[in-house]
């Protein structure tokens, strides 16, 4: 047991049920109940652990979100390019949202709450994202791979771009190939540094379409 009588494995396990059960249903249909029951818990034990649904529901993200940071944190130690690091922190991203779509919408009320533990810890851990590619285009920026910018406003731009890309992505796109497009299309807009339109065709489209089509960033 923990110091406050909590016991992790047992917590795990409730994490794990409730990561099921949101990622298969949208988050105002999953009941406390079916959380206890998969888990294997009794609903008073459920209860004591997590006293809200929005409560487990943050921790399932902060515990995601803690492993994505690890995960980034991985792909920088690699020597790869700019536009293979962009590509794989977004991969990275994309893959932990790919079936969670609704995630997104817990995560943007985090992220507007006026006060409050959850946005403050919410606000900690996606600072600590945000800095991680701030680096990497501050290095760019650096080395002449970029034209010189204010990088943490250019973190904040290719986050919003994973952002559009996991909300909007066609039934037939996969993780591997936005991330891609979402890189290229950072790096080079939709012009792409020729002066000609990037392909943004499937399979490495933003959208998942039969039809060739140009992407429009709102």
């Amino acid at each position: 047991m923990s110091r406050h009588g909590k016991n992790p494995g047992k917590e795990s396990l409730i994490l794990q049920a409730a990561a099921e059960l949101f990622t298969e249903k949208d988050f105002h249909t999953v009941l406390m109940e079916e959380v206890a029951a998969r888990a294997g818990v009794g609903k008073g034990t459920l209860y004591r652990y997590f006293p809200a649904k929005e409560e487990l529901y943050c921790s399932i993200i902060f515990t995601g979100w803690d492993r994505l940071r690890e995960q980034i944190e991985d792909v920088l130690r690699e020597a790869g390019s700019l536009p293979e690091t962009l590509e794989s922190i977004a991969r990275q991203i994309l893959v932990f949202f790919w079936q969670r779509r609704h995630f997104v919408t817990l995560v943007y009320g985090l992220e507007h709450k006026t006060e409050g533990r959850e946005k403050a810890d919410w606000q900690r851990r996606r600072e600590g994202i945000v800095q991680l590619i701030e680096g990497v285009l501050k290095a760019a920026i650096r080395s002449g791979a970029l034209p010189s910018s204010d990088a943490h406003l250019l973190a904040e731009l290719f986050l919003g771009m994973v952002r559009a890309a996991i909300l909007y992505h066609g039934p037939r796109d996969t993780p591997e190939t936005v991330a891609r497009g979402v890189a290229e299309l950072f790096l080079h807009g939709i012009r792409g540094q020729s002066g000609t339109d990037l392909d943004l065709r499937v399979p490495t489209s933003l959208g998942g379409k039969h039809r060739e089509r140009k992407v429009a960033i709102l």
